[in-house]
């Protein structure tokens, strides 16, 4: 994974048994000692700013360096959360150039609904504030780009949407590879 500035995920190639070490969220650099001092980018955090790193809303280090603010953090407070579905910052006139689907930074849903704000060209989700019980559909029916939706638990209505469709069938594993095939030298 180029974004990572860890490596990881990696192979362990001087192993005999190699495995893929997995993406943590960086969640054992960002556990700190108890009853030590919070310190985020070597700066000590105080007041609110030391409850939400606690809480989990901490930010993993290839979200800090993606060039383009793709990689964010959802905290997920119910099972289904609603999200802005893009991360381009470009003014909506070369939004509209490259992308069908991407925010234009508008402001409907803004206007709509106070849990939508708009910065910097792109509207948002304030996580703090949501609740699963606040209507969305205003904003998301409104949105000319389609771009704020629900992510997580399918609803019972997307699920009874699709209970007719044929499920595909399973694919299973030959067991070999391809180094099984080749030949052997020496």
């Amino acid at each position: 994974m180029v974004a990572c500035p860890f490596n990881v995920p990696t192979l362990q190639w001087d192993k005999a048994i190699a495995y893929i070490e997995k993406c943590t969220f960086c969640a054992d650099r960002m556990d700190e000692p108890p009853g030590q001092t919070v310190r985020v980018d070597g700066k000590p955090l105080v007041g609110d700013s030391v409850q939400r790193y606690r809480r989990g809303q901490r930010t993993p280090a290839c979200a800090k360096v993606c060039p383009r603010r793709i990689i964010s953090m959802v905290p997920f407070k119910a099972d289904r959360i609603s999200v802005v579905a893009c991360a381009n910052h470009d003014p909506g006139k070369l939004v509209r150039a490259v992308c069908t689907v991407g925010c234009i930074g508008c402001g409907i849903c803004a206007k709509l609904n106070d849990l939508f704000n708009v910065s910097d060209n792109l509207a948002a989700t304030d996580y703090d504030r949501f609740d699963a019980s606040l209507d969305l559909g205003p904003a998301m029916e409104k949105c000319p780009r389609k771009t704020i939706v629900f992510i997580g638990k399918p609803s019972e209505k997307d699920l009874a949407a699709v209970a007719d469709e044929p499920l595909a069938e399973p694919v299973e594993a030959a067991g070999g590879s391809t180094v099984d095939d080749a030949p052997r030298r020496g």
